[in-house]
């Protein structure tokens, strides 16, 4: 009888020492998950010389009705949500503003741009000012991304809750101020948009593998082509298709410059 208990006994203690090494090594596993993930956002962002700007895509109301590209949509918002978060968890200051309010890029030395071309006019001008140097554009027709042999990637559902979107996210010297830096978060639509401000705070692990995998300096610039699947209305994590060297052409100017 006693055998039998202190068999049990010993028993329980192997089971509850079990359950205690097991709990103890899941929390060093995500400590360990957390500090690699903050590691890799601080190497993505680069030491805080400047704050950041985030110009987002708002249009007002003209006499003509509302501007073509329209208003904030969801997904620029929970792109702004993100960086917001990642940024005050790093303790780097940063300011939020209209794009059309800026008039003066040289007054922002860290851009992020948030939104594509037909909804932010500064991604728009910094697309052109690049020209030839970026291999993808932005199709006239439904905003698709056109990539190198003429490859589609767009905003495609299979039904009103499932389907897939794409975005490009850029980073590349900011060619109106000497020593900055241009970041471009652009969307085919707001769910493409949100899905590259992922990959720049929650997922930097994974851009900085897709860099290193193409061959791209993962301190310098670059682009890259992400689409991410939409399954029940909710946005999956995003997937690095393909990523390219970036770097300014000769010569550079601000809008209306």
């Amino acid at each position: 009888m006693l055998a039998d208990l202190l068999d049990r006994f010993v028993d329980l203690g192997i089971n509850l020492l079990a359950a205690l090494i097991g709990a103890g090594a899941a929390v060093l596993v995500g400590v360990w998950r957390r500090r690699r993930r903050t590691s890799d956002v601080r190497r993505f962002w680069g030491a805080p010389r400047h704050p950041l700007t985030f110009l987002l895509p708002i249009w007002d109301r003209t006499p003509d009705g509302w501007r073509s590209a329209g208003i904030l949509g969801t997904g620029d918002v929970r792109a702004l949500l993100a960086l917001q978060r990642t940024m005050g968890a790093l303790r780097r200051g940063f300011e939020v503003k209209e794009a059309p309010t800026l008039r003066d890029a040289s007054s922002a030395p860290a851009l992020v741009l948030i939104g594509g071309p037909r909804a932010n006019t500064w991604s728009a001008s910094i697309l052109e000012e690049l020209g030839g140097q970026v291999l993808y554009s932005f199709a006239p027709d439904d905003g698709s991304i056109i990539g190198p042999g003429r490859r589609r990637s767009g905003h495609e559902m299979d039904d009103e809750d499932n389907g897939t979107d794409a975005a490009l996210v850029l980073r590349v010297e900011n060619p109106y101020y000497s020593a900055g830096t241009v970041y471009v978060l652009a969307g085919v639509s707001g769910v493409g948009t949100h899905a590259a401000a992922r990959l720049v705070t929650t997922d930097v692990g994974r851009l900085l593998g897709r860099l290193r995998q193409d061959g791209v300096d993962e301190g310098g610039g670059f682009q890259l082509l992400l689409t991410v699947k939409i399954v029940n209305g909710t946005p999956q994590e995003p997937r690095c298709v393909e990523a390219f060297p970036l770097r300014l052409p000769d010569r550079a100017s601000a809008p209306g410059g």
